[in-house]
């Protein structure tokens, strides 16, 4: 009956896992992710895993009890021994440590791509070395400054921009609906310059067709008015403000880049020339000014420039690059912190749920127990015993948790779409290598326990 029951589980729990795996890769890896494809793979590997308990623990307890066996005499065999001996008994130990490092797995993934996502856009699009607003951002800067960076010699290319906020309209469409404008927040800068401190992924046309009279457009923006390359746009900048007709003559894609790059980089939903930004707006403010080291000029020496140059503007906030990409990773910091305080909370389950069950453990092996003393182990080794055994139930728990909640947190990331996804293998082992010394300080009550047991009530005990 066991032997049938057994081989049930075992084709039950491997076509779960199987197909929950499969599911959780194949909603990963589409494009864009499948939402319900990652949930409910998720649930079905969370479900082949759990049903697999007394199938997948031994071989894996016997890989990580065979060092313990080797090096630690007879209380490291023995502890090898106990985590596989009985199957139901040691998947029931490690459940708690494979649900509560499996959050972890899924949470700290989905943090590393969070973080990826943060500074991968950030660093792939910014080319520049320092960065220039007013300490309020709502006051522009005064023409001067940029003209004072370009005639400095550590500075080899300075872009400056230009924002207002404008009404786009394309006209009546072909299937009669209304001309109604779009609220884009758009910029004036130069478009050499402006390629020499900033990546925008380009799809349609090039940045450096945009002379006078024509126009760039984020790629959402001319979906959301079905603008191409080559087709009219119009602008307006204030109520009752006399229009202007622009040509599309490229289309960039920011999707890729994440939106906390674009919260910290001078990414605009529609570029035009300075020239064609004063004729339509008229104010010859400066929002940004971003600008690049000459080469073989530390941007440190070429910060400090700048700084000099603009002593007499107090107002002028000037930033470096390292300290922007500080900033954009620094606003991930609070949710990080709730997400390390969840590991600490779930470590903590995991440890009761060993203790627990160790303790339980304990009271069905007493007669075992007293045998061991009888045949001359001394307390010190069955304490031993017992603390490599939560070693190895720990490191079981590990390796099935951390894995499973990695591949599923991988996949959120993606789900999520968040423009990177990464495992942090390194923090995912320092993770496991704390849960097996936590598992083993935990395990001190039931081994103090099992070393106190009477040799002569033990032999009693049925």
């Amino acid at each position: 009956m066991d032997r049938r029951v057994g081989r049930l589980r075992t084709v039950l729990g491997g076509l779960l896992l199987l197909g929950g795996t499969g599911l959780v890769l194949a909603g990963g890896l589409a494009d864009p992710a499948i939402d319900a494809a990652v949930g409910a793979g998720a649930g079905l590997s969370a479900l082949g895993v759990l049903v697999l308990g007394p199938v997948l623990t031994p071989p894996i307890a016997r890989l990580a009890g065979v060092a313990v066996g080797h090096g630690r005499g007879v209380a490291g065999r023995l502890a090898a021994d106990n985590a596989i001996r009985s199957p139901r008994r040691a998947a029931a130990t490690t459940l708690p440590v494979v649900i509560g490092l499996a959050l972890v797995g899924f949470v700290a993934t989905l943090a590393a791509g969070s973080q990826a996502s943060t500074v991968g856009g950030f660093d792939q699009a910014l080319r520049a070395d320092v960065r220039l607003q007013s300490f309020n951002p709502a006051v522009t800067m005064s023409p001067d400054v940029p003209r004072r960076l370009a005639a400095l010699p550590e500075v080899a290319v300075v872009a400056s921009f230009r924002a207002t906020e404008a009404e786009l309209r394309t006209g009546p469409r072909s299937d009669g609906g209304s001309g109604r404008g779009s609220a884009v927040e758009l910029a004036g800068v130069d478009p050499t310059a402006l390629a020499a401190v900033l990546t925008l992924p380009v799809t349609d046309g090039t940045l450096g067709d945009l002379a006078d009279g024509g126009i760039a457009l984020r790629r959402a923006v001319a979906a959301e008015r079905r603008a191409t390359v080559g087709s009219t746009v119009r602008l307006r900048t204030s109520v009752g403000g006399a229009e202007q007709t622009f040509t599309v003559r490229a289309i960039y894609d920011t999707a890729d880049l994440g939106g906390y790059a674009i919260a910290h980089l001078p990414i605009y939903d529609g570029l035009i020339t300075p020239v064609d930004y004063e004729r339509l707006v008229g104010d010859p403010g400066i929002a940004e000014v971003y600008a690049s080291a000459r080469d073989g000029v530390p941007s440190a020496a070429a910060q400090a420039a700048i700084a000099r140059v603009l002593a007499d503007h107090p107002t002028v906030e000037i930033t470096g690059r390292d300290a922007l990409r500080r900033r954009a990773a620094a606003e991930l910091d609070p949710a990080l912190r709730v997400y390390y305080s969840l590991f600490g909370l779930m470590i903590l389950i995991a440890l009761f749920g060993i203790v627990n069950t160790l303790a339980l453990s304990v009271l069905e092996r007493t007669r075992e127990l007293g045998l061991l003393r009888v045949l001359g182990m001394q307390r010190r080794q069955v304490r031993a015993m017992l603390h490599w055994e939560a070693a190895i139930v720990a490191a079981t728990g590990a390796a099935v948790g951390l894995a499973l909640g990695a591949l599923v947190g991988w996949a959120a990331t993606r789900s999520f779409g968040l423009p990177a996804s990464e495992v942090p293998v390194g923090l995912l082992v320092s993770f496991a290598a704390a849960a097996v010394v936590m598992s083993v300080l935990a395990a001190s009550p039931p081994a103090r326990r099992a070393a106190r047991v009477n040799v002569l009530r033990a032999l009693a005990t049925e």
